[in-house]
């Protein structure tokens, strides 16, 4: 499984924010994938792509 991440408005020009504005869990088929995730810490800033990928069966 691949998913994309990029942080497009916290942290960019005036909107505030930055990093450890937005920070979430990822869950696919009932497994936590990412825990406290920070788009803005693992892309090196706000308009950086961050794609992870992981193992597992989906359906």
């Amino acid at each position: 499984m691949y998913l994309h991440f990029a942080e497009l408005y916290w942290g960019v020009d005036t909107h505030g924010g930055g990093v450890g504005s937005r920070v979430f869990d990822v869950k696919a088929e009932g497994a936590l994938k990412l825990n406290d995730f920070d788009i803005a810490t693992a892309a090196g800033g706000p308009q950086e792509f961050c794609p992870k990928s992981f193992q597992g069966n989906t359906s």
